[in-house]
């Protein structure tokens, strides 16, 4: 995976923030990336040359950590990145939109009229292909080109092979990939093996979460998963002039809520076309999206609903409210009829999360800030 592949150094965040401000091209972009900075919520900052453009070195992908209370979304998110594009005097946001990726590949080198974008080899070719796929958002989130199994749960920061003992790269597993909580409750014989034999961790590691993961909800064993490596296959000529532009490359892909191995076409311009793509294994994992307008790239974790009962919901969230309290409803399973007839809510309500076993009753309310559900099952 692009953001895993060993190439990244790390910056000093307060270098990166100040280079920004100077080169962003959009104002908006500036203002958000000086509030962020402001409000001291930039934790870390990383940098991955960009190969396929000029001279491969001078064209940087520049990563921004930002705090977990950033967006005050509480533990909502695992992780919250903004990502820029980083040249000399250059700088533009990388929001999710593949237009901020074709108007620079339309840019030209300093003091020539060779394009910007050179993909003259594979591996420029490659490395181009995961970068635009990740940066490129469809209803379900990004398309993360994989080149491991391994890439599911290390996600965008190699938290996997950060753990230093079985039970946290458990932990890490459960928490990336919400498998439950049984993967956590190691037998004496898992830790006496695990002890024993320390340099085989990946594969004790393995073994034991296939066995978990095969007893829960998605009962697919990913160790077995067979990856299609991200390679080109041919070359691509113009029909018409017979001359190449491009070349043809397979992949496999995590996208929304399963991989897929993909082929695409990819132009000498630095456009792509996704030519084919065959599900190869769902999943249910926490998942990556490019929050709108924002264009912050964020992971959500895997939250289960708890279980209340309609009669309890609204004594707990709805009689004692203040009127013009803020309603944040969120992670809750409700059982029975949740009736809000004629109710009058001054403050914004959210419903996130939330499944009703039951019906929901709007008639007459209003809501003098607004109603927003996200991820609301009325059943």
């Amino acid at each position: 995976m692009l953001f895993n592949d060993g190439r990244w150094s790390e910056a000093d965040p307060g270098e990166i923030v100040s280079e920004l401000l100077l080169d962003l091209e959009r104002p908006s972009d500036q203002k958000a990336l000086q509030d962020f900075n402001n409000r001291g919520h930039i934790n870390h900052a990383a940098i991955r040359p960009l190969s396929f453009y000029g001279d491969g070195e001078s064209f940087h992908l520049v990563r921004l950590t930002l705090a977990p209370t950033a967006l005050g979304a509480g533990d909502r998110y695992s992780r919250i990145y903004l990502c820029y594009i980083k040249g000399p005097g250059f700088a533009r946001h990388l929001d999710g939109n593949s237009t901020v990726m074709h108007q620079t590949n339309a840019l030209k080198l300093s003091g020539n009229d060779k394009p910007l974008i050179q993909l003259t080899t594979d591996e420029r070719i490659i490395d181009y292909l995961k970068f635009f796929c990740t940066f490129t958002t469809g209803d379900e989130g990004p398309f993360l080109i994989l080149d491991h199994v391994d890439d599911l749960a290390v996600g965008l920061d190699g938290d996997l092979r950060q753990g230093n003992t079985f039970e946290q790269m458990c932990a890490v597993r459960a928490r990336d990939t919400g498998w439950p909580e049984p993967l956590l409750e190691l037998t004496e014989a898992d830790l006496k093996a695990w002890r024993e034999a320390p340099e085989d961790k990946e594969r004790e590691f393995r073994e034991r979460a296939a066995r978990v993961h095969q007893q829960s909800m998605e009962p697919v064993d990913l160790t077995r998963v067979s990856l299609e490596q991200a390679r080109v296959t041919e070359k691509s000529f113009d029909p018409e002039t017979k001359q190449r532009n491009g070349v043809f490359a397979v992949a496999s892909l995590w996208y929304g809520p399963a991989i897929f191995n993909a082929r695409f076409r990819v132009y000498s311009n630095g456009s792509i076309e996704m030519l084919e793509d065959q599900p190869i294994a769902p999943l249910n994992i926490s998942s990556w999206r490019f929050l709108s307008p924002s264009g912050i790239l964020v992971r959500e974790d895997h939250v289960s609903r708890a279980d209340i009962t309609a009669a309890d919901f609204v004594e707990q969230f709805i009689a004692g409210r203040q009127p013009d309290q803020a309603l944040y409803i969120a992670n809750l399973s409700i059982g029975g009829d949740v009736d809000l007839s004629g109710l009058e809510f001054g403050g914004p309500v959210t419903f996130e999360n939330v499944m009703i076993d039951g019906e929901l009753a709007l008639n007459g309310c209003r809501f003098a800030k607004g109603l927003r559900l996200d991820r609301v099952e009325v059943t």
